[in-house]
C-alpha cells in the first residue's frame, strides 16, 4: 500500500516542484546580452592597470578613475597618485597610464580607440605629480604608443603613420618622419602581419641615453588590399549600414611589406639606415638597445622562420655584423623564446632557445661566443622572470 501510494504521489510532487521552480524563474530578470557584453554583470572581480613601483614595496592600480598606490604587504591603499575626477576642466576618464622612470610624471590615456588586436590610438595627457599640472600632449588628433624617454624629458608617439617626439619643457613637437600614409608607409607602428604574428604594435624604442630613437619603417605599397564591412557608424543616418574598410592584408605566399630599421639621432636630426641585408623578403620581429648604446641589436628571420640571426648595428654608421645564428628543421618560435636581455656589463647577453629540444636559458658574450647553458634538462624554462645582475643570479 505504501509503495503504491508513493507511485501515485510522485508525479504530483514532481509537478508541483517544477511549477514552483518555473514561478521562481519567472520572477527573475531575463538574461540579456547587454548584461554580459555591456554591463559586464557576470565578469569576475579583478584588479586592472597594475604597475609595480620602482621601490619594490608598492604597486599602483587604476580603480574608480583613480590611480592608487598600494602596499604589497597589506594590500591597502597608501596614496592616491591622481584622481581623474578632480583634474581641471571637469576631469578626465583615465583608461590607462604609465610612469616616467623617476615616477614623478604620468602619461594618462583617454578615449582609447582600438584598431586591430593590439594597435590603438588615444588622447594623452602628461600629469606632473609634483606640480599637479595636467598638459594635453596633442589635442588635435589621437596618438598611438606614447612613451616617455628614459630621462623623462620627452615623449615619442605615432600619429597618422608618422613618428614624432615632443620636449616636455616647451612642448615643441619634432617630426622624425613625414612620408607616412595609410595603406602605403608606416613609421613607428607595426603592420598587420607583425601585429598578428609577432605580437607587437609599437615599433620604436628610445635609447638608454634618450638621445636616439630606433624605429621600423614598413612599405606596404605592394601588399594586396583586403576589404571588409565595418558596422557602428556614429552618424544616425548611416548607423544601419556598414562602411567598406580596406587595409593591406597579405595572404600566404603573397607580397609582405618591405621593412627597414632606422636610428634617429636627436642631436643633429640625423637618420641612420641600419643594414639588414639585401634580401627584402624577410622579417625583423625584434630589436633591443644594448646598455651602453654603442649598438642596436636586431633580430632577422627568413620568410620560412626557420633561421634566426642576431645582428649588432653600429648606431653611427648603421653597419651590422651577425653575432649569432640559429636554425631549425621546422621553425624558430620568436614569440616563445622572446627573452633576449643585454646585461649592464656591456659584454654579454642572456637569451632563450629551443635548440636542444626544450626551451632553455643561455649566456653569451656580445660577439656570440657561448659562455654556458644556464638551464638544461627535459623541461621548459618557460620564462626569465628577473636577473639580479649585481649578485649574478
Amino acid at each position: 500500500m505504501e509503495n503504491r501510494l508513493s507511485k501515485i504521489c510522485a508525479p504530483f510532487l514532481l509537478f508541483w516542484f517544477l511549477a514552483g521552480s518555473l514561478a521562481v524563474a519567472q520572477q527573475k530578470q531575463p538574461l540579456e546580452l547587454e548584461d554580459i557584453f555591456k554591463r559586464y554583470r557576470y565578469y569576475p572581480s579583478s584588479v586592472y592597470g597594475i604597475e609595480w613601483m620602482k621601490d619594490g614595496r608598492y604597486y599602483s592600480s587604476l580603480a574608480g578613475n583613480k590611480v592608487v598606490k598600494l602596499d604589497i604587504t597589506t594590500g591597502q591603499p597608501a596614496e592616491t597618485l591622481v584622481d581623474g575626477n578632480a583634474l581641471p576642466n571637469g576631469g578626465i576618464d583615465i583608461e590607462n597610464y604609465s610612469f616616467s622612470a623617476d615616477e614623478q610624471q604620468m602619461l594618462l590615456e583617454v578615449e582609447r580607440e582600438s584598431i586591430y588586436r593590439r594597435s590603438f590610438k588615444s588622447y594623452y595627457y602628461v600629469y606632473n605629480r609634483g606640480t599637479k599640472k595636467l598638459t594635453a600632449l596633442n589635442s588635435d588628433d589621437k596618438l598611438s604608443y606614447a612613451t616617455f624617454s628614459p630621462d623623462g624629458s620627452k615623449v615619442a608617439y605615432v600619429r597618422n603613420n608618422n613618428l614624432y617626439y615632443v620636449s616636455l619643457d616647451n612642448m615643441q613637437e619634432v617630426a622624425i618622419t613625414t612620408d607616412g600614409q595609410f595603406n602605403e608607409i608606416i613609421n613607428g607602428g607595426a603592420d598587420w602581419v607583425y601585429e598578428e604574428e609577432f605580437s607587437m604594435s609599437k615599433a620604436f624604442a628610445w635609447s638608454p641615453n634618450s638621445q636616439m630613437l630606433a624605429f621600423w619603417r614598413f612599405n606596404e605599397s605592394k601588399v594586396t588590399e583586403y576589404n571588409m564591412q565595418v558596422w557602428g557608424n556614429p552618424d544616425p543616418s548611416r548607423s544601419l549600414y556598414p562602411e567598406d574598410y580596406r587595409f593591406k592584408y597579405p595572404k600566404a605566399g603573397e607580397d609582405n611589406a618591405e621593412v627597414e630599421v632606422k636610428i634617429f639621432h636627436l642631436n643633429g636630426a640625423k637618420t641612420v639606415n641600419v643594414d639588414i641585408g639585401a634580401e627584402k623578403d624577410i622579417y625583423i620581429p625584434r630589436m633591443y638597445w644594448q646598455a651602453n648604446t654603442d649598438f642596436l641589436s636586431v633580430i632577422r628571420m627568413n620568410r620560412l622562420q626557420n633561421v634566426l640571426e642576431i645582428l649588432h648595428a653600429n648606431t653611427e654608421s648603421g653597419a651590422t655584423n651577425v653575432v649569432l645564428k640559429e636554425t631549425a628543421e621546422t621553425y624558430v618560435d620568436i614569440n616563445f623564446t622572446d627573452d633576449l636581455t643585454y646585461l649592464n656589463d656591456g659584454k654579454s647577453f642572456i637569451r632563450t632557445s629551443e635548440q636542444d629540444g626544450y626551451k632553455h636559458i643561455y649566456h653569451y658574450k656580445n660577439d656570440g661566443t657561448l659562455i654556458r647553458q644556464i638551464t638544461q634538462g627535459n623541461f621548459e624554462a618557460e620564462s626569465v622572470l628577473g636577473i639580479d645582475q649585481q649578485n649574478k643570479v
